[in-house]
């Protein structure tokens, strides 16, 4: 399992600390790899409050004595003390960013931008989430200096997104939300195969153009380039998790030539496929 977090301050309660006007306690990414099945059970909840996004797959969560399967694109807010039980299927290829967060003006953040109690909000799928989770896990990793300050603007960034997208979804811009779903699903299912886009397009009733445009418009990437993303966050996790060669990996990824993979790795991520994973066992070590 893939599960990259930061903790400024943590329990499995959760912390209320109102000292600051907003804190960013904890937060996290996760991914089943190997792992059949992730669950968590708060019967009370904590006493933070938490937003999950689920930015792959499926997510199962109760609310109300019953459980709802909810899939990409969806935001799940939890105030404190609200019963949180909720779990992930390794088939359903699961990936979930997390947040618990407190202070004065916490539940405020929340309310004033629409989400006023426990719940499920359906928005998009869209990179821009991953990137700021991202930014505030690595700032709470490296506690750099203002790192507080830093995690409580990127989190008011993230809510201020999820209030824009909720306002817009029901206009011309959402009304393709389906297709890019099944779009995101295809290419995370096949992303080792030469997948043909405008052939996709075609077989979804759209101009190749037009399915560029509005992949990027929810995406911020091309289909293209969102295919490399997911074969090197498959590379990623074969570097970290296993013993493979880099050949071996290139392969498994979609990559007859590894020296191509390597150009293609150090070009979106900065490094070697051999450099990253070195780097990462010696922070693990």
């Amino acid at each position: 399992m893939l599960n990259i977090t930061g903790y400024y301050q943590e329990t499995f309660e959760g912390i209320e600390d109102n000292s600051e006007d907003i804190i960013v306690n904890s937060v996290g990414h996760q991914k089943l790899i190997t792992k059949n099945k992730f669950q968590t059970i708060r019967p009370g909840g904590r006493r933070d409050f938490q937003i999950l996004y689920l930015a792959n797959g499926l997510g199962h969560y109760k609310f109300e004595d019953s459980f709802k399967t909810v899939k990409a694109g969806t935001f799940i807010v939890y105030f404190p003390n609200h019963e949180q039980n909720y779990h992930y299927l390794l088939h359903e290829n699961p990936e979930i960013y997390w947040i618990h967060f407190t202070g004065y003006k916490a539940a405020s953040l929340l309310k004033d931008s629409g989400y006023s109690n426990t719940g499920f909000y359906t928005i998009a799928i869209n990179n821009k989430y991953d990137d700021l989770f991202n930014k505030i896990i690595q700032e709470i990793q490296l506690k750099r200096s203002n790192f507080l300050l830093l995690t409580k603007l990127y989190l008011q960034e993230l809510v201020a997104n999820m209030h824009r997208d909720t306002s817009e979804q029901n206009t011309s811009h959402h009304a393709k939300n389906d297709v890019i779903f099944n779009a995101i699903q295809f290419f995370q299912s096949n992303y080792k195969q030469d997948i043909n886009i405008e052939k996709f397009a075609l077989e979804n009733n759209l101009s190749y153009n037009y399915f560029i445009k509005i992949f990027k418009d929810f995406t911020q990437m091309t289909p293209n380039q969102y295919i490399i993303m997911s074969r090197l966050s498959k590379a990623k996790n074969l570097l970290l998790d296993s013993n493979y060669n880099v050949c071996e990996i290139a392969a498994m990824v979609g990559y007859d030539n590894p020296l191509y993979f390597s150009h293609i790795f150090k070009k979106y991520t900065g490094d070697t496929p051999t450099g990253f994973r070195n780097t990462a066992r010696n922070i693990l070590l």
